[in-house]
């Protein structure tokens, strides 16, 4: 697994869309205690749809559940948001090391089903293809011999 982390700095803008190509996953953290932080998501959101392939795993993260008494987005808004952008929800402390592992576990886990569903798809479609070759071969067989064809 690759990591890169942009820290939302508008600097690194140029460069991450070359992250998002070939991308299986990505991760877009907000601190609770910003709002402006959670409104930039749209922006961000925005530069995935635009350089990300339109089946990229997406996670939404609130850091710094640690500090409850300065949080100015709530849960509700970031699992509202979360589930209206077809994303998994998670609030995390960096600081606390809280959540931090089942936020990395959660993508990695919904990449590897994706790949998994995507192989199993391939799978099934490569039978399919046999199958329909085989019983060509069989017809075109079956054809030969009534012609008086020996093979």
């Amino acid at each position: 697994m690759q990591i890169w982390d942009t820290a939302g700095q508008e600097r690194f803008k140029t460069i991450t869309s070359s992250y998002y190509r070939g991308a299986h996953g990505v991760i877009l953290v907000y601190d609770i205690t910003d709002r402006q932080s959670f409104k930039d998501l749209e922006n961000w959101l925005l530069e995935t749809e635009k350089h990300a392939s339109e089946d990229i795993v997406k996670i939404l993260v609130g850091n710094k559940n640690d500090l409850e008494s300065s949080r100015v987005v709530t849960f509700n808004e970031g699992k509202n948001f979360a589930i209206n952008n077809g994303m998994e929800f998670i609030e995390t402390s960096a600081k606390g090391n809280i959540n931090i592992e089942e936020a990395f576990f959660t993508i990695a886990r919904k990449i590897k089903e994706k790949v998994q569903k995507f192989e199993e798809k391939q799978t099934t479609d490569q039978t399919k293809k046999n199958k329909l070759n085989n019983s060509t071969k069989i017809v075109t067989d079956e054809e030969n011999q009534k012609k008086g064809s020996c093979c």
